[in-house]
């Protein structure tokens, strides 16, 4: 995906772009760039930061994998 320092919170299209890729774990291994491009949304779309949390905590194909100490947390929660 490419999107880097794109408004997310400024065009619905671009959020859903991100959603897409977040849901199909795209982004797995990079969240840092995520969490950086989408650092103002949650102020100015609260809504849609809400989709981008569930997109990534329960959409996404590694949302329910352990976590890497073993323990039962859920890797998204890391």
């Amino acid at each position: 995906m490419v999107a880097r320092f794109a408004p997310i919170e400024q065009s619905r299209a671009s959020s859903n772009s991100w959603l897409a890729a977040v849901a199909e774990g795209e982004i797995d291994g990079r969240e840092g760039e995520l969490w950086l491009d989408i650092h103002g949304l949650a102020e100015a779309e609260p809504g849609w930061a809400v989709e981008l949390l569930h997109a990534y905590l329960v959409k996404r194909p590694a949302a329910l994998r352990l976590g890497t100490d073993g323990k039962d947390r859920r890797s998204g929660l890391e």
